[in-house]
């Protein structure tokens, strides 16, 4: 996996750091790769996280991001959601950024 943003991190510290992680949607559905990066995150089993369908549609969220084929090149497509008390940010062109909740807060003022 490759970082694009050097800001972001991969490796977790608490719940202080942002996590990007790089995925291609056609190896790994977006819903399991939101699982995997947030246990990475709290340091935990992906059994330990809540569904995330209490977050929003998994099924929905996996179309919407496999669909990308009929987009032009120039296009990203992003869905933006909280869940386990991180904001989750995932880009139609396989990145995938974890970021707390009390983080982002704190940066926009």
């Amino acid at each position: 996996m490759k970082g694009k943003n050097p800001s972001a991190n991969s490796s977790p510290d608490s719940k202080t750091q942002i996590i990007q992680k790089s995925f291609e949607w056609s190896s790994i559905s977006p819903s399991k790769a939101i699982v995997k990066t947030i246990s990475h995150a709290k340091n935990c089993r992906t059994d330990d996280i809540q569904p995330l369908y209490r977050s929003i549609d998994p099924d929905a969220l996996d179309k919407v991001m496999a669909s990308t084929s009929v987009l032009r090149k120039d296009t990203t497509r992003t869905i933006m959601f909280d869940h386990e008390g991180y904001t989750v940010t995932v880009h139609s062109s396989g990145d995938l950024y974890v970021c707390p909740v009390t983080l982002e807060g704190s940066e926009q003022g």
